[in-house]
């Protein structure tokens, strides 16, 4: 009875492989597009001081060559303080057309009566004993990342500041697709 039941078993996968053929799993690869930067080298920064200074960096979602948007971009910063603790605001924005800009916004306040929405930015705080720094010789640096979504053709990353300490940034966007076969 057992050899008949593994007999039965093995007709029938070898019958469904031919009826249904063989599906191969592939691997989803990640494409990386040339990434937007401030400066080339990571040793030419922009300096931002409070009120005076941003600065910006978008990318084109299609612009890849392969036709494809990207679903995703790595925003990539090193922050230099020249003095303490400075914090750099980074606000993401979104345009169909590269002329208009839009803000992601967060819900700030909510009652039965109105809903107040805020324009959502990152913060980052540095100061030289905090987590992520590098030190090389008397420069201290942060290099942090995070992610943002590209829901429409262009995305935009504008940084700037509210702290009274200056400071020098380098940033790149590296925009991402997931590749599906």
């Amino acid at each position: 009875m057992k050899k008949t039941l593994i007999g039965i078993t093995g007709a029938l996968s070898v019958m469904g492989m031919f009826l249904f053929g063989i599906q191969a799993t592939k691997a989803n690869p990640s494409f990386f597009i040339a990434p937007t930067k401030t400066a080339t080298a990571t040793t030419t920064r922009a300096y931002i001081t409070n009120g005076t200074a941003t600065t910006t960096l978008s990318i084109d979602a299609y612009a890849n060559g392969n036709g494809f948007k990207t679903d995703e971009a790595r925003v990539d910063f090193q922050i230099t303080a020249t003095g303490t603790a400075p914090v750099l605001l980074a606000r993401v924005e979104h345009s169909d057309d590269n002329v208009d800009w839009y803000s992601e916004t967060i819900e700030t306040t909510a009652n039965t009566a109105v809903t107040t929405y805020a324009p959502k930015s990152y913060s980052y705080t540095f100061a030289s004993s905090s987590a992520f720094t590098i030190t090389t010789g008397t420069t201290t640096r942060m290099n942090m990342s995070f992610y943002v979504d590209t829901p429409q053709r262009y995305t935009r990353v504008i940084f700037y500041s509210t702290s009274a300490n200056p400071f020098a940034l380098w940033a790149q966007i590296q925009p991402v697709k997931e590749h599906v076969e």
